[in-house]
């Protein structure tokens, strides 16, 4: 009995050792050694430019990160959406307005929307950019990215990445 309680006291204590104090500092290290380019797509704000593609609405405002905390019962919520439909339906009579617009993220962060919202946008932005439709259709199928693995999640459309894009497209 006294050599096992030995054994697990050694044993806690490189554990400790291992994995509390040398891995961080070793990850710290090729940390220094290898600086990690940041990406913009890691964050994203509030877009309300009509020129350009917007991402999904934050529930925070742009503000901070953080869900709202709404339920699908809160009067709040359904004020909310009813607000944001009744906006994009002004802006596409007649067409399906896609989910991921009326509903917020919950962090506030998402930089996707999906190939749906992308392409429900382009009429507002051809508009505002007096550009071919056609143009912006070319840019929402080169920055659509596919399933997971070909069958995990939606396609999707990273909004920072295709806004870059955009601004970078002289017609």
């Amino acid at each position: 009995m006294k050599k096992q309680i030995q054994v697990s006291i050694l044993f806690t204590a490189i554990s400790t050792i291992a994995l509390g104090i040398i891995y961080p500092t070793l990850l710290a290290g090729i940390q220094l050694l290898i600086p990690i380019k940041s990406s913009p797509s890691l964050l994203i704000h509030p877009i309300q430019r009509a020129d350009l593609f917007q991402g999904r609405p934050s529930s925070s405002g742009g503000s901070y990160s953080g869900a709202s905390n709404l339920s699908f019962t809160s009067q709040k919520l359904a004020q909310e959406v009813n607000e944001r439909l009744k906006t994009l339906t002004e802006e596409a009579p007649g067409v399906s307005v896609p989910h991921d617009l009326l509903f917020a993220s919950a962090s506030g962060y998402d930089p996707y929307i999906s190939v749906h919202a992308a392409l429900f946008q382009i009429p507002r932005i051809a508009k505002a950019r007096n550009w071919e439709k056609s143009i912006l259709e070319k840019l929402v199928k080169k920055h659509t990215q596919s399933e997971k693995w070909g069958f995990i999640g939606n396609e999707k459309v990273n909004v920072v990445e295709l806004n870059k894009d955009t601004e970078d497209v002289r017609p």
